[in-house]
């Protein structure tokens, strides 16, 4: 049997629990902060970990993004007639988790955002690491912002490498380098049922003519942090079948990172995809992610993505 999972996509941080670390004290060397975009199941979720919101914008009101959350407790806002947007974290969002960690006694810091492409969510952590760096929270050198390039589940599969890094006993340096490599490494692919919004919001990075800009299938792909439209579908059916033959023809590297599919309304396409994964004791996740700001509440698309890494 495959090793597969279904879960929900985001979690509240858990009670830490105690590792070891090689000068003796009892915790790991570094402490984790990701933003609630990331596609993470539950369970992947470390004790040294901890996940800054970002917000919603219902006309002039803000709601934060609470993690853990279903898509019903989005209902009201989303089917609300004032206009909705998203917005990044501030800084001081970001200070007060590294502020925390250093009082809990780390001694390292990573800070892992989405893509600068589509968000100032990068921005925000890089203003928030000069103040704990002003503030001797954490020396110059033991903090450090990555742009991950990705939305959601490449973010994810990310953010699970960073955590397995830790949990080896690897130091701060050794981990951005493995995260630096591996993302280029990434092969992040979207079925959407419509892109027109995302496209006029800006979040589409292709050019396409007004003209052939139908409410129909699209894949889009990750590619350097922007998202980009491969192909047209004309059914979801026609769709799902370009999606599958793109992973197909990838060198999966099923035995070292994990394949992580995710969706927002199409659990039956999801499931289907459960067929190509090919190793029986490939690590892989499927998430049901009825939350993703850029591609969820921002728009509410229907949605089907997955994300692996390329030998």
């Amino acid at each position: 049997m495959n090793n597969i999972k279904t879960t929900n996509s985001k979690s509240v941080k858990e009670t830490p629990r105690l590792g070891t670390e090689k000068s003796g004290r009892n915790l790991p060397c570094v402490a984790i902060i990701l933003d609630s975009c990331v596609s993470l199941p539950s369970d992947k979720i470390k004790p040294f970990v901890t996940i800054v919101s970002q917000f919603i914008q219902i006309g002039l009101d803000s709601v934060t993004d609470f993690v853990g959350s279903q898509s019903k407790d989005y209902d009201p806002y989303l089917n609300s007639p004032l206009p909705l947007t998203t917005s990044r974290p501030n800084p001081s969002q970001f200070y007060d988790s590294i502020k925390q960690f250093a009082i809990d006694g780390y001694k390292q810091c990573l800070i892992l955002t989405l893509t600068t492409k589509t968000s100032g969510t990068y921005d925000s952590a890089v203003i928030a690491r000069s103040m704990a760096v002003d503030d001797a929270l954490f020396q110059e050198n033991d903090i450090t912002v990555v742009d991950s390039s990705q939305v959601a589940l490449g973010h994810g599969i990310l953010a699970i490498e960073a955590m397995n890094y830790v949990i080896g006993g690897s130091n701060l340096p050794s981990i951005v380098e493995h995260l630096n490599t591996l993302k280029e490494r990434l092969r992040s692919y979207y079925l959407i049922d419509n892109i027109i919004p995302m496209y006029e919001g800006g979040r589409i990075h292709s050019k396409i003519p007004p003209s052939t800009l139908v409410k129909t299938w699209y894949i889009i792909k990750i590619e350097n942090g922007e998202l980009h439209v491969v192909e047209r579908a004309p059914t979801m059916n026609k769709g799902f079948s370009i999606l599958t033959q793109l992973f197909k023809s990838g060198k999966i590297n099923n035995h070292v990172f994990p394949i992580v599919i995710n969706y927002i309304g199409l659990d039956n396409m999801a499931m289907r995809m459960q067929n190509l994964i090919l190793s029986d004791d490939a690590d892989a996740y499927i998430i049901n992610s009825p939350l993703c700001l850029d591609l969820s509440v921002h728009f509410k698309p229907t949605s089907l993505g997955i994300s692996w890494c390329e030998e």
